[in-house]
């Protein structure tokens, strides 16, 4: 039986006790104050122009002090920045006139680090490069075609098909749902933002699910069909030179579209801006905010220094990818402005893009281990949600619960368009919690955990590439050499900064999601239903990690990379890095 306890819902609550609640929600208000974030009027920003073309999300006017790192985070930091800052004065004083024109000259840029190993060994397959789609650090992209494109893409892909075996075209692909597009046209909209010594490409690809389960690439174009100039789609039969330079034209757009959009807006700016409406509304001994706060613990902190520091002119971000800091802004307001937080939920994202089929793409260990980990959550939220309200109307009657709601979603408070301005019932309370809580763990470890091990190797998965005219020559359709693909690669300097951002991205968690409900309010003298439930959540979360290893432990047996990233014990509680 559950005993008197501050750890409830409002309206279980004494006069006096309301009265100190709405007194700290009024305190709150003001240290949680939202703002409209316009980088243009920023002082880093200062002369650069009006070139956002969509609002960005709101953000908290000013860190509140009780969300600042801790010392032991600000160590975490200091020691991986030293250790990027060491090998790069190695690597620049040992091979200082390396002119990155060869594999050699990328395996000095790692001196007192190491490299991705699997990487560095499969940076040219195409095997790899298309398993990227489904289980790489942007899974969030690769799309089924529900028609096929009657274009020149279309038409170079339908050859490549034709070698995969016997009557197999493009119509035969899309009506047994085997043709899937990755499309970065996207890209043309910053395009006026990328510096002038860095290629430009807006890709599209096509990638066709073998019967064997593998997913496998089929041509690839760089411009939209808008472009101006040479537009011949690329396959491998335009030569082994000029098809690997046009998967890294590929990975160079695939990694602007998921630092800016999977990485930085779909997680960290999403999830900051619940949090903060979270704080403004709901006292803190509310158990909804005793269960969730762990799972905010340094989001709002790593945004703001991301705004501050990482996303500056001349800072890591824009000094690593091609786009830079303003056209990964850019794409984040292009993308904000039509989000929606139910559609993009695990379940719609997948079914809107055709990966729900666990016939024809068997080996999308993503999916298998986010549906896993959602279901999982949801199990926990239907049983807390049961534990803290008696029925439906008690949700419908708690006014911290429903200002949370409304202020998140309301157009002139969190604009989150999507989230639920009222909750009705409990299982709507639970779904939403569902998503907020797989969002700032498993989502963003699916997309965060993986970051140097893609593109810690620059030639695997670079961030930008040169000027030369080999990209000229490829979109013409015609081949290049292997030296002057080379000589595209990464500059020393982007491809210093490009490993050391991938590494400090991807610190080793902090605290694993198996910590979660370790707040007082789900002690068992406090209340035993809710730490029955957490209790419950770690054991299918220990059991799922089992599963995933057991799997791994066959992936690595046949020779095939194994999925990590979403071991429950590989999974942060919270969006810190």
């Amino acid at each position: 039986m559950r005993r008197p306890s501050r750890y409830t819902p409002p309206q279980r609550c004494s006069p006096d006790r309301l009265r100190g609640r709405a007194m700290t929600i009024r305190q709150r208000r003001s240290m949680y104050e939202l703002a409209e974030w316009d980088p243009p009027s920023e002082p880093m920003w200062a002369g650069t122009g009006q070139w956002l073309t969509h609002v960005l999300p709101r953000k908290l006017a000013k860190l509140p002090e009780a969300e600042a790192f801790s010392l032991r985070k600000w160590g975490v930091f200091v020691v991986q920045q030293g250790a990027t800052i060491l090998n790069q004065v190695l690597a620049n004083s040992l091979h200082p006139l390396s002119r990155m024109e060869a594999y050699r000259d990328y395996a000095s840029l790692f001196e007192s680090i190491r490299p991705p190993a699997h990487a560095a060994a499969h940076w040219q397959s195409d095997a790899d490069f298309a398993e990227q789609r489904l289980n790489g650090c942007n899974p969030m992209v690769l799309t089924r075609c529900e028609a096929p494109p009657h274009d020149a893409l279309c038409r170079a892909a339908e050859g490549q098909l034709a070698a995969i075996g016997p009557g197999w075209n493009i119509q035969r692909a899309v009506d047994q749902g085997r043709l899937f597009a990755v499309d970065y046209t996207a890209i043309e909209t910053v395009r006026d933002l990328i510096p002038a010594d860095i290629a430009y490409s807006a890709p599209t690809a096509l990638f066709f699910a073998r019967e064997d389960g593998r997913l496998w690439p089929l041509a690839i174009r760089l411009f939209p069909l808008s472009h101006p100039g040479p537009n011949v789609p690329v396959t491998p039969e335009t030569g082994a030179a000029a098809w690997a330079l046009a998967k890294l034209h590929f990975q160079v757009a695939d990694g602007a579209y998921h630092e800016a959009i999977s990485h930085l807006l779909e997680t960290h700016l999403v999830t900051e801006l619940i949090a903060s409406c979270l704080h403004r509304n709901v006292h803190p001994d509310h158990p909804v905010s005793q269960l969730l706060t762990p799972h905010f613990v340094d989001n709002l902190a790593i945004d703001a220094l991301a705004r501050t520091s990482l996303l500056n002119k001349g800072g890591p971000i824009d000094s690593a990818i091609g786009v830079g800091a303003r056209g990964a802004l850019r794409l984040v307001g292009l993308v904000w402005s039509s989000w929606d937080f139910q559609r993009s939920s695990l379940e719609r994202d997948l079914a809107r893009r055709g990966l729900d089929d666990r016939d024809r793409l068997p080996g999308c260990w993503y999916r298998e281990d986010a549906t896993a980990l959602k279901g999982a959550t949801s199990q926990l939220f239907t049983q807390l949600t049961r534990a803290w309200y008696a029925d439906d109307q008690a949700v419908q009657t708690d006014w911290e619960l429903q200002g949370w709601a409304d202020e998140t979603a309301r157009a002139d408070g969190g604009a989150l368009s999507g989230f639920p301005a009222r909750f009705e019932t409990r299982e709507a309370l639970a779904q939403t919690l569902t998503e907020i809580v797989f969002r700032a763990s498993a989502q963003h470890a699916a997309v965060n955990n993986g970051q140097y091990d893609r593109y810690g190797w620059p030639p695997y998965s670079p961030t930008s590439l040169r000027i030369t005219p080999a990209s000229d020559a490829i979109a013409a359709g015609r081949s290049i050499t292997d030296q002057e693909l080379w000589g595209t690669m990464p500059t020393r300097a982007k491809s210093l900064a490009q490993l050391s951002m991938a590494r400090v991205l991807s610190a080793a968690t902090y605290t694993s999601l198996v910590r979660t409900g370790d707040s007082p309010a789900f002690q068992p003298e406090v209340d035993p239903l809710a730490a029955e439930a957490i209790q419950a959540y770690r054991q299918r979360l220990s059991a799922a990690s089992e599963t995933i290893r057991r799997r791994n432990a066959v992936l690595v047996s046949h020779g095939n990379t194994p999925y990590t990233y979403l071991d429950p014990y590989n999974i942060s509680r919270s969006i810190e890095i």
